[in-house]
């Protein structure tokens, strides 16, 4: 009897699961950013400055020295880009002004929303739409003769390698990005234009910028060329469109220059969104902490998970600042100690339920132990009684 017992819970303690594995955060490098959350707010308020409800339209600039002029392309394209994730009322309502004139395309900007251009690229003209007191509406359309000298242009070799990408031309995407990130020369892109006058664009560090980040290509010179866009931010939040090589400038600050910086910092949106909000675990993760700790009940599982709630919060805060590049790193790291969290905490009920069964099977075992314990010493003593009070038949009783 004794034997079968010891086997019986040699048994059990072999079926019980490993439950004091410790998890700990995925290793990571964390990369080099800036948080220009506030830098970004104050361009957002100056571009929807520049939003005539009337039009339904966002006019060039609001400087002076600039004629109250409504670019259909590539300003209000650009806008309807730069605002549709934080302000996707305003970007309705400049798309449905873009569809009621009928320009989406012209040569160069719709490799924005994904398209392809025509490369080589022609040169530009300019259309206007409608001329009213006040104001005017413009567009640019690139129709014109074959540009021999397009590749000297920084601005196109971006928008070709954007286009190149979008059809899955990913080696000649890269080709073009690398020729113009080679146009650095520690103060700017230094292309044809500005060996001819001397001046910078932001616009064309911003296409840059955002061309690096879509084909997922580095920029060595990237804080310093970062620093330097966004030091030609004006009070009213605009970023100056040209600067002279010793960093100063007295330009004007534009729409089409602050859309594009709105895209390069925006391109990772809709993917970290996604990703931050749509996760299965993430309902659970963005619960109170102390609601959803006393669910796990197991000591690893609680440590998991506390790790995993730290690495969410830290995650919904970078995106808030705009950091999309960490929102990817601390979302994951998160849902990866998330998901340990709950298969130890399943581990540790699996243990606990083991342990329930093992002491019902070994009270019952017990109690059947006992029972034949009892009955034997019953019989036993029965047989006793027995032999001290023998029975003894004679003929007579016959």
């Amino acid at each position: 009897m004794r034997r079968s017992a010891q086997i019986f819970f040699l048994i059990l303690f072999l079926l019980i699961p490993e439950t004091f594995a410790r998890t700990t955060s995925t290793p990571y490098i964390v990369p080099a950013v800036d948080n220009r959350v506030i830098e970004l707010r104050k361009l957002e308020t100056f571009l929807l400055n520049q939003f005539n409800p009337d039009l339904g339209l966002v006019r060039e600039s609001p400087d002076s020295s600039i004629d109250h002029t409504y670019w259909l392309l590539s300003d209000n394209l650009l806008a309807f880009l730069a605002l549709r994730d934080y302000y996707p009322d305003r970007a309705k309502i400049i798309n449905a002004s873009l569809t009621k004139y009928g320009y989406f395309c012209n040569g160069i900007h719709e490799a924005l929303i994904g398209r392809q251009v025509t490369i080589p690229f022609g040169t530009s003209r300019v259309v206007t739409i409608a001329e009213r007191s006040g104001y005017t509406i413009k567009t640019e359309i690139r129709d014109g003769e074959v540009m021999n000298d397009w590749i000297d242009y920084a601005d196109l070799l971006c928008y070709a390698s954007v286009s190149e990408w979008n059809v899955g031309h990913g080696q000649m995407a890269k080709n073009y990005f690398f020729r113009a990130l080679d146009m650095w020369n520690g103060v700017g892109l230094f292309d044809k234009p500005t060996r001819l006058d001397g001046f910078y664009s932001t616009y064309k560090l911003a296409l840059l910028l955002y061309t690096s980040r879509l084909i997922e290509e580095s920029i060595a010179y990237r804080l310093e060329l970062e620093r330097i866009l966004w030091s030609f931010q004006r009070e009213d939040g605009g970023v100056r469109s040209h600067y002279l090589g010793n960093l100063t400038s007295k330009r004007e600050a534009n729409a089409e220059t602050a859309s594009l910086i709105l895209i390069a910092y925006n391109l990772e949106f809709d993917k970290a969104s996604d990703l931050l909000f749509k996760h299965p675990y993430s309902e659970a993760l963005s619960e109170d902490i102390e609601k959803r700790k006393v669910w796990f009940t197991n000591e690893n599982a609680r440590d998991s998970y506390l790790m995993a709630k730290r690495q969410y919060d830290r995650a919904v805060e970078y995106f808030e600042a705009r950091i999309f590049e960490l929102v990817h790193i601390y979302a994951k790291d998160a849902y990866a100690n998330y998901g340990s969290a709950l298969k130890l905490e399943q581990q540790h009920r699996t243990f606990i339920g083991y342990m329930t069964n093992f002491a019902i099977v070994g009270t019952i075992l017990a109690v059947a132990i006992a029972l034949i314990y009892w009955q034997r010493q019953k019989i036993l003593d029965s047989l006793k009684a027995r032999t001290r009070n023998p029975v003894f038949y004679s003929l007579d009783d016959a």
